[in-house]
Order: C-alpha cells, then sequence, then structure tokens
C-alpha cells in the first residue's frame, strides 16, 4: 500500500519537500481530530490510525488544487484492506 501510494506520489509532479515516520498514540490522535469527537466513526478512526504507522509529508507543487484532486480520486480506487 505504501509503495502504491509513493508511486502514486512520485507520477503526479509533487516534489517531497520533507517527509517523517511515527506511530501516532491515542491522545495525539484525539487531539488531532478533536472536531469529530462526536462523531459515531471516531473511535474505529482512532484506532485505524493507531494500527500501524504515520507518514505526514510537506508538498509542494505549482498546481497544488488539481493535484490534490487527482491523487485524492486515485486514493479512492486503491482497495484498501481496514481490518475493522
Amino acid at each position: 500500500m505504501l509503495l502504491t501510494v509513493w508511486s502514486v506520489l512520485l507520477t503526479s509532479f509533487l516534489h517531497v519537500v520533507t517527509f517523517g515516520h511515527f506511530q501516532a498514540d491515542g491522545a495525539l490522535l484525539q487531539q488531532h481530530y478533536a472536531e469529530l469527537k462526536e462523531r459515531p466513526f471516531f473511535p474505529k478512526l482512532v484506532k485505524y490510525m493507531s494500527s500501524g504507522p504515520v507518514v505526514p509529508m510537506v508538498c509542494s507543487v505549482f498546481t497544488i488544487v488539481s493535484t490534490t484532486y487527482s491523487l485524492h480520486t486515485h486514493a479512492l480506487n486503491i482497495k484498501v484492506n481496514i481490518p475493522y
């Protein structure tokens, strides 16, 4: 899955300025997604996001809106096996 996302990034004309890799804990995720706390899917979201590594990145591209839209629509077509 990560290689698929990475290959999409490399072919999308995005310039990856920097990126990291870490395991997000429940406290950080609850703070990050605080506006979603009352939604019924919130516990599953926190469980899923804490189940594996998170790869935050800063990207740069001249056509950021169209490129981001393209990546989002491509991501919707990637089949992900979510165990919850």
